[in-house]
């Protein structure tokens, strides 16, 4: 008997331009979940899903890992692909067996051209999108900018759910859109999205 029902068990991949974070999004759900005692990272060459001696060296990912991250009774395998084009075929492969799709973005950067790329294909395909702001804590996070851009790149539907508390050295964590009493540092953006959403 299987150990999870296929009510239970989901395919998502990991898409997005190079260098937007996704195999650290994998390793830090790995750690989160409680199956991997330390948070390996792609400069050390300790991640999980990037194994392949290329892939240490090059500290990019070059082909689609899946990464089995279970939690609640539930399973995701998440799927790991390249970023860069020259492995797009690998994107492909992956949506084939998704049933849904988080698009990584930059927070110091705006939507870059593999990102739309991605986009578009996981919209062919009829997979459900999630847009996901990474690397908040980095220098030049910029969460109004990045939104700004996902909006001109993607339309108006991509409203926030979440929103940052602090940037750069000073984040902090996210704070839930729809909570209440967010805290005095986020209450403005909080409120802005709530509107937008509403």
């Amino acid at each position: 008997m299987a150990e999870f029902g296929v009510n239970k068990l989901r395919n998502v991949a990991l898409l997005s331009h190079s260098g937007a974070g996704k195999t650290m999004i994998a390793e830090a759900m790995l750690f989160a979940a409680g199956q991997t005692s330390r948070l390996g990272n792609t400069t050390d060459g300790t991640t999980v899903s990037d194994y392949e001696p290329v892939e240490i060296n090059r500290t990019a990912s070059v082909q689609t890992s899946v990464v089995p991250v279970k939690s609640g009774g539930h399973k995701l395998n998440l799927l790991d692909t390249p970023g860069f084009a020259d492995f797009r075929g690998d994107v492909v492969s992956a949506l084939r067996v998704a049933d849904g799709v988080v698009e990584v973005v930059s927070a110091h950067s705006v939507v870059e051209v593999g990102t739309v790329q991605t986009w578009e294909m996981a919209k062919n395909a009829g997979l459900s999108r999630l847009i996901f702001v990474n690397k908040m804590d980095r220098e030049n996070a910029d969460f109004d900018r990045t939104m700004n851009s996902i909006t001109t790149a993607f339309g108006r539907e991509c409203v926030p759910i979440n929103v940052p508390v602090g940037a750069e050295a000073s984040f902090s964590g996210v704070q839930d859109v729809l909570a209440a009493n967010p805290p005095a540092e986020a209450g403005d953006r909080v409120a802005s999205a709530y509107e937008r959403l509403v």
